[in-house]
Formats: structure tokens, sequence, C-alpha cells
């Protein structure tokens, strides 16, 4: 509390038309006035009573001040819909507030500009130590000034800024000012980054050398270029063994590697994670990063623990049997199914074979093992048609499908989650009709399929059943132009499963369109001209990990 009356401050006690007002008890006067009235509520200074009226609705209770409206000078408080005057401002009162006002503008412009005067230190003189500059402030190096005592690795070419500081006294802040702390940024930025130096010199020693501090480097202004997106990457390596893969970092494994995990694909992330003589390793192929192994060492001790899969392997303990044709038989990518997702996959596939009828001279051996009729042997259960035309088959031509047959024919079709039907590129070069959406039995391919659908589900409604729509053709100038005799293009037989498994509502998984295996790729996926049909080992890994993941993504 102020110990005078606000007439004692502004008037004068006694009241004397000579008194003078002390600024410092009006500044008391006012904090007074202001504490007592936030004590009730928000303060509000206004020149006229209009400003005040204008201002937004305050809270009843606030205080308000007008200061330059005659004979409106004076305090206000709001009531529930108008400001109400409460008392005059007393003789004297404006004129002191707006002089204190004015004072401390100047006063506090003064004390900028006396700080500015002390940043600003100019130039440092050509052939300068910069050690000697011990001024506090801001100085300003020239480029190529012939200075001294600059950083090493430092470009005397470039201008900088040299900011120096002195807290004053000794390092327990008493006494005469001793440490100097002084910083150098060059101008211009390299790389998008800009170098800074700094150092602490003890200004009470002998000479500009004696007691000088070492120049620290420090960062500066980071910039993107300093910048990595993987702050642990640690590069491309091949071709060694990972037993001796221990530094703390993030790898891309590009060729096989000595104790790899067992099965995994070449193409993979390596994270490894040290701590004192443990050492963590994980695994990630790369066509499905869900997929990996991982595994604690001791490199030190010779202790290397095997892999173990992830937990990342949804269809693990379930049974998936493909069926296809010569794709299937021959390829790598069934195998790879298996490994990508966890189940037991039995590939079944038999070369030569359709989804519907098979009528040309070798009817009497490859229509037997076509689709059409596989699915009637399920659901009769009699394979004795299929072991039979594998027999006569291998008779005839030693085409060896024996081994398929009579795994189909031992196979416990309650223990089975999944068959894939991968057919279709054998139907559309032997120009079997596609026939109407409406169409049964095994002479047109979309009766083949409906027939399939209610053979197999209507037998084993546990199983889920899926078609795989035939891949890209690069024979015969590709399946985007070329046509069998009926002029259908393969692409037909592809849309062709995708509208009957979508009508019959079973899953279908898009090979056709969807495993990036085009007129573009065809030549690093598929064996080369005149074959164009069967997948590479870069195209079994396409095609593995469309299904792959697709299957995953359905039924885990």
């Amino acid at each position: 509390m102020v110990a005078k009356t606000v007439v004692a401050v502004v008037e004068g006690n006694p009241i004397s038309r000579d008194h003078q007002i002390i600024p410092r008890e009006l500044r008391l006067l006012l904090e007074e006035i202001q504490s007592q009235a936030l004590s009730t509520g928000p303060a509000f200074y206004q020149d006229t009573l209009a400003g005040l009226n204008a201002l937004p609705v305050p809270d009843i209770g606030s205080t308000g001040f007008v200061l330059g409206d005659g004979t409106n000078n004076g305090v206000y408080r709001r009531g529930a819909s108008a400001w109400n005057k409460t008392a005059n401002l007393p003789s004297g009162f404006v004129d002191a507030f707006s002089a204190l006002t004015t004072a401390q503008a100047a006063e506090a412009t003064a004390d900028d500009l006396a700080a500015r005067a002390i940043q600003r230190q100019g130039a440092i003189p050509a052939n300068s130590n910069v050690a000697a500059v011990t001024a506090p402030g801001v100085h300003l190096g020239k480029a190529s000034q012939g200075y001294t005592g600059l950083p090493a690795g430092f470009d005397p070419s470039e201008a900088f800024h040299l900011f120096v500081s002195s807290p004053g006294g000794d390092a327990g802040g008493t006494g005469t000012a001793r440490f100097v702390h002084q910083r150098i940024e060059v101008l211009t930025a390299t790389g998008n980054r800009r170098r800074a130096w700094t150092r602490v010199n003890d200004s009470t020693a002998t000479g500009v050398t004696t007691g000088v501090g070492a120049w620290l480097d420090v960062l500066g202004e980071i910039g993107a270029a300093d910048l990595s997106p993987v702050y642990n990457w640690q590069g491309s390596i091949g071709g060694g063994d990972l037993n001796a893969l221990v530094e703390t970092g993030l790898y891309n494994v590009t060729t096989a590697m000595i104790n790899a995990p067992a099965g995994a694909m070449v193409g993979a992330l390596v994270e490894v994670a040290s701590h004192s003589s443990y050492v963590r390793q994980t695994y990630h192929a790369l066509d499905d990063p869900s997929d990996g192994w991982s595994r604690i060492i001791r490199p030190g001790a010779g202790i290397y623990y095997d892999w173990q899969r992830l937990a990342t392997l949804p269809l693990a303990g379930k049974k998936i049997v493909i069926l296809g044709d010569s794709i299937t038989e021959r390829g790598a990518w069934p195998a790879q199914v298996g490994d990508l997702t966890g189940a037991e996959v039995v590939n079944v596939g038999m070369g030569g074979t359709r989804m519907a009828l098979h009528d040309n001279s070798l009817q009497e051996y490859y229509d037997p093992m076509s689709m059409h009729a596989i699915a009637g042997y399920i659901q009769t259960g009699n394979f004795q048609p299929l072991i039979d035309a594998a027999n006569a088959l291998f008779t005839f031509n030693g085409d060896d499908n024996r081994p398929q047959a009579a795994a189909l024919a031992a196979m416990n079709w309650n223990t089975v989650d999944l068959i894939v039907s991968a057919h279709g590129t054998n139907d559309f070069s032997g120009s079997r009709p596609l026939g109407a959406a409406t169409s049964t039995g095994n002479a047109t391919f979309r009766g083949a399929i409906n027939d399939i659908v209610t053979r197999i589900l209507g037998t084993y409604p546990r199983l889920q059943l899926v078609f795989a729509t035939p891949i890209y053709r690069a024979r015969d100038g590709g399946s985007d132009t070329d046509t069998n005799l009926n002029g259908d293009k393969l692409t037909a037989f592809a849309d062709a499963v995708l509208e009957r498994a979508h009508a019959r509502r079973v899953e279908v998984v898009d090979l056709h369109y969807t495993s990036g295996i085009n007129a573009e790729t065809a030549p690093t996926l598929l064996e080369p001209l005149p074959d164009g049909v069967h997948p590479l080992p870069a195209g079994d890994e396409r095609i593995a990990s469309r299904l792959a993941a697709a299957l995953k993504a359905r039924f885990a």
C-alpha cells in the first residue's frame, strides 16, 4: 500500500500550486489503483468515454479509466449493461500520468540504444590477433584481412562475426573481469551449414596468447544436408558372414551371406542392436517386410543362437494345396509362398493342364489331370482316373506327374485349409470357348469354373477356394495383342476368372493385372522367347510375394 493519498501525490500535502509530482510516488499510486481494480475485475484505460464504451463487453465489476475526455475523465465501474462513473480524477492527474509515460518510454529507448551501442563494436582492424579482441559485443571480421588466432580449418576468405562476452569476475563471479568468451560464426553457409567455433580466454594472463583457450568446432546451423533420413543407416553389404555383423545400425543385404536364416530370400534389411556383450540381429526380407527372423548372438563368447521366425506368419499351421499347369509345376513360387506365410504348401501343379476340357490329341492323358476333373475326384473321393492317366502319360512320353497324382489321392481333404487354382494360360492357347456366365460343365471356361466351385465347396464347405488369374504371356506378341483361334485374348480369360469368382463369392488373386509382370518387365521376369511364358527366378519371387500378401491379408 502507498503511504500517500491521491491528493497528496498529485497536489501536495499541504496542497500547493507549485507542487512537483514525484514519478516514483505516482507510479506506486497507479500500481495501487490498478491492484485494487484487478481485485474486482480487469482494468481498462481509454482516452475517451466513447472508446471505453466501444470495447467488447467486459465482465461486470471491471474497472475503467478515462484519461483525456474533459469532464468525462474519471474512474468507471462496469455494471450489468453500462459503464458507471464512480469517481473523478484529481486535478493534474492526467498530465502527470502522461509525463510519466513519456519519461518511461524515453528511459527504455535510452537503455535500448545504450545496449545496442555496446553490442555493435565495428570491424576488427586488419592483421589483428582475434585473441586480443576482448570488448563485449559483436565485432565484424572482414574477409582476407590477415587475421591471426583464428580456428584451425577456418577459411580466411570468409567474413565472420566475433561475439565477445565477459560476465565479470573470476570463476566464482567475484573480482575484476577475467574470463572472456569468444564465438566466431562465418557469414556464409557451406552445404547448408553455417560453421561456428567457440572458446574461453583468461584475459588476466600476460600477452595475447598466454591463457588463450582452444577453439571448439560447434554445429552452428543444421541444414538438410547434415541430416540423414535414417539415423543409423550403415549401407549395403553382401557376401560376408552375418556372425560378424555386430555394429549397431541398419544394413541392406544385397547378396547371399553365410549364416543367414535358412529359407530366407536374398535381399533383406538387417537391423543390429548391440548392448554390452549381446547383439540382436533382425532379418526382414524385402519382398515381404512383415516376414522376418531374429536371433541373439554373443560374438565374444562364441555363442550364436539359432534364428527364430518372428511372429509375423499368420498362416502358420495351415495347409495350402496349389493346383496349376507348368507355371505352377516348374515354379519355385509355391514353396516361396510357404516361406512367406508359414503355411504348409503342397505343389501339385501338372504341366499342360487346363481349367476346362483338354480336347486335343493328348486328351486321354491331360484332361483327367485338369482342374475340372480334379474337382470331381475331390467330390467323389475316387482318384483312380488320375492315377491311371499319370501312369499312361509317363509311359507315353516320360512326363512324370505320378508324384502329384499320388499326393492328391492320399490327401485328407478335411485337413486342407485352402485350395488355389492357377489355370487359364493353356485354356487360352487351346482356344477353349469362354462360355456364358450361366454355363456349366467342362466344355467352356466359365462353365468349368462354375462346376469347380459347386463340386469342391459343396463337398467341403469349410475349405477356402482361391482362384488366381493367369500371368502375362510374352509369347506371340504378348497378351495385349495375341489372340487364339476364337479371337479371344488372354486378358479375356483373366477377366472371366475375376468375374466368376466375384459372382460365386469365392476369393480371387489377380496375378494378371497386379503382379507387375508385363511387356516391359517380361525380359527380366519371364523365360526368354520363344518361351515367354514361364517365370524366371525373379518372376517366381514376384508371383510369390503378390500371392502370399493376398493370402495373409484375407485368411490371417
